[in-house]
């Protein structure tokens, strides 16, 4: 959840919108610090041992909720739109991400 801000453009998304190549899709966000919790409970609790967890989010979100929570905290218009990876890696390049980052993104 912390990097939904990188995903999106931070402030920009404010003015332009989120334009990313993720479809309808959705992910069960979650933040760092809580993950961060999580885990270090489980490294010091001996009840936990060979057992195996999965730390994410508990609810699923798509781009399209992220602008839609966006809009009403901030009370502009906020879009998603799902454009095509090759037009987003060309976005990327003119905005100086290196290559390696854009990849990993794609």
């Amino acid at each position: 959840m912390d990097a939904i801000p990188q995903f999106v453009g931070g402030s920009a998304a404010l003015e332009r919108g989120i334009y990313l190549p993720a479809g309808d899709g959705k992910v069960a966000f979650a933040l760092r610090a809580e993950m961060g919790e999580a885990m270090a409970t489980v490294l010091l609790t001996e009840r936990f041992q060979n057992k195996i967890f999965n730390f994410t989010g508990d609810k699923t979100y798509s781009f399209d909720d992220i602008a839609a929570a966006l809009t009403e905290l901030s009370g502009k218009e906020v879009g998603y739109t799902d454009i095509d990876p090759s037009a987003f890696s060309g976005m990327m390049q003119q905005r100086n991400v290196p290559e390696a980052l854009i990849t990993k993104v794609l």
